[in-house]
């Protein structure tokens, strides 16, 4: 399914619309009950393109390792709640960061209480659950290794395939994005998952634009929408509204 998130402008700032898959990935986007993009990600993106005069086409949700190939080659223009990494700066362009993301580890159980630092989970028994792909930082980076060498690391597709690999004793913890996590726990399975250990990422987050499909004066015109959008609140309020 095809959708516009940001109908036609009568006079585009941006060369050309711009193609984004909405992920499964609630709270940040979903599809409402109504057939409807939602979110609080979705809502940001809205308010940019708006403000920059810019037109977005939303396609349904794609797999994440299909969707990055999609993108490298030019088929997607545009990904969401991007971290900036240095080795993408040769397919993609970064806007201003929008929001900030935090990663965490839960459990079902407060057993693993002396973790106090995230290499911890290597001392301690049973398998490390995370997205199969995604930048989390150095140190996750190092543990990913060290746990997939020790086959005590599996990845999953999305949250709800997360938590469900979790409630079936595939791994004993769950590490992704802090508030999709809780989300999905509460929603699907009634549950409250317990955090542990410390934050394992916590920074800023990008729109990220394929070099093969996008002209830095769109990045421009995007990045100014960003500012003028974080300057006077929108963003915030946006953010506020979903409990940020």
């Amino acid at each position: 399914m095809i959708s516009t998130l940001a109908g036609p402008p009568l006079q585009a700032a941006c060369q050309k619309p711009f193609k984004l898959v909405v992920e499964d990935w609630a709270p940040y986007s979903f599809f409402a009950q109504d057939g409807k993009p939602s979110g609080m990600d979705i809502e940001m993106i809205q308010a940019i393109f708006r403000k920059a005069v810019c037109e977005v086409v939303l396609l349904r949700d794609i797999p994440r390792k299909r969707r990055h190939k999609m993108f490298e080659m030019g088929q997607l223009d545009l990904l969401y709640a991007a971290s900036d990494t240095p080795e993408r700066h040769a397919i993609a362009w970064y806007s201003k960061p929008y929001r900030q993301e935090q990663i965490s580890v839960f459990s079902l159980t407060t057993k693993q209480d002396n973790i106090k630092q995230l290499d911890d989970i290597l001392q301690l028994p049973g398998a490390l659950l995370a997205p199969n792909t995604g930048w989390y930082g150095e140190g996750y980076a190092r543990l990913q290794a060290r746990m997939l060498a020790a086959g005590r690391w599996y990845g999953y597709e999305d949250y709800e395939q997360g938590v469900r690999m979790l409630v079936a004793g595939r791994g004993e913890y769950l590490m992704g994005d802090h508030e999709a996590l809780l989300h999905t726990a509460r929603q699907s399975y009634g549950l409250k998952l317990k955090q542990i250990g410390p934050v394992v990422n916590l920074n800023p987050v990008h729109l990220m634009f394929s070099k093969r499909s996008v002209s830095p004066a769109d990045v421009m015109a995007i990045n100014n929408a960003i500012a003028v959008l974080q300057a006077d609140g929108t963003l915030k309020a946006i953010r506020v509204r979903y409990g940020r």
